[in-house]
């Protein structure tokens, strides 16, 4: 038989091991949503674009951090303090 040359493991879609880095790096993770949501409103270009797009992706990005949330108190982990951004608009 011969040997892979790749030294790397295949990538592989593993809930439960996405579920243990969320938990086990929560700071991490809550830090990547917040730049996400700063860069939306930094973006320049959303002045051109419609709001609607803008409103899409704070939707999108809530959406991730809900599920994140969801992972978290599953495990018992679940932030008291947890900061929801809105857009600029009422």
């Amino acid at each position: 038989m011969t040997e892979s040359l790749n030294p790397y493991p295949p990538l592989t879609c593993d809930i439960v091991t996405d579920e243990r880095f969320i938990v086990d790096h929560s700071g991490l993770v809550a830090s990547f949503e917040s730049i996400a949501h700063t860069i939306v409103c930094l973006n320049p270009s959303r002045i051109r674009d419609t709001e609607v797009k803008q409103e899409a992706t704070f939707a999108g990005i809530n959406l991730l951090s809900l599920y994140h949330e969801s992972i978290r108190a599953k495990h018992g982990r679940i932030r008291t303090t947890v900061s929801h951004h809105r857009s600029s608009g009422t």
